[in-house]
């Protein structure tokens, strides 16, 4: 099974309206407790951290999981009058003899829509992240995960991957059967890519391919280029880390086998930031 770091990393690709890993539901804000900013990465107890360009994420709640009817707390472990956020349906995780499990809601703001996050929540037995992206308002992003009996504080990671995409490598989708793998350049080492050949699913091209587990430091994605130079992002259908290498079945809905002209293989960083020691328990 996975854990949640290979979650992330194999399923780090773009998903549509620029939610990554596990997607489960949408939530609007119930209330925006706007807190005073303590810094970014070396300030203690930390409730907002910024990126570079503009934008940036604030940690406006923790609650015990499951939260309902639950009292909330901010970064600092002062009470909240009420709950920050609310959901029409969630999941959530339970406590047992072992571990706790807490929820902690962020909210992002001026961020681009297309802009990718993931959320590594560090030291913890297992986590769910909600990333809905809702236009025109805040960004609420609500995360659940169990830690081990004890546990007084938590750090969470959350990368932002915003930047323009970049090409690192080419397949032809030829109708050759089989697989063609092959060894491409890639600064001072190289990747491996890999594609199988088409299949059609409801009139659309569906392809499985492989490339090299680039880790947690960057978003990767496979888009198709047509005929006039037009670039199709692929949707994911199936991902899955073995080994060094990433599997993933994709398809694309906007364009013909015919019309694609290659498929190239794109990455682009992400920029992390972390909350420190953030209180698990009201004070």
């Amino acid at each position: 099974m996975l854990t949640n770091r290979e979650k992330i990393r194999a399923m780090n690709a773009v998903w549509p309206g620029g939610v990554v890993v596990l997607v489960q539901c949408v939530f609007g804000l119930a209330a925006t407790q706007r807190l005073e900013a303590k810094g970014q990465n070396t300030v203690r107890t930390t409730s907002v951290v910024r990126y570079s360009g503009g934008g940036k994420v604030q940690l406006i709640g923790v609650a015990v999981s499951p939260a309902e009817g639950q009292s909330w707390w901010s970064a600092s472990g002062a009470a909240l009058p009420h709950a920050p956020a609310r959901a029409d349906f969630r999941p959530h995780l339970l406590e047992n003899n072992q571990s706790i499990a807490r929820e902690f809601v962020f909210v992002r703001t001026g961020l681009p829509m297309d802009a990718a996050v993931v959320i590594d929540v560090l030291g913890s037995q297992s986590s769910d992240d909600w990333i809905p992206v809702m236009r025109h308002k805040a960004s609420a992003m609500r995360v659940a995960a169990t830690f081990p009996l004890g546990s007084r504080t938590a750090s969470i990671r959350i990368g932002i991957a915003k930047k323009a995409w970049t090409s690192i490598g080419n397949l032809s989708p030829s109708s050759r059967v089989g697989l063609r793998m092959s060894r491409q350049p890639w600064g001072a080492t190289s990747i491996t890519l890999g594609i199988f050949s088409a299949t059609m699913l409801h009139g659309r091209p569906r392809f499985t391919v492989i490339n090299s587990d680039l880790g947690m430091n960057y978003q990767t994605r496979f888009a198709a280029v047509d005929r006039q130079g037009h670039i199709h992002a692929a949707n994911i259908l199936y991902a899955e880390l073995t080994g060094s290498e990433v599997v993933q079945t994709i398809n694309f809905k906007d364009i013909n086998l015919a019309d694609i002209q290659k498929i190239v293989f794109q990455i682009r960083p992400y920029e992390w930031r972390e909350f420190h020691d953030i209180p698990l328990e009201p004070k």
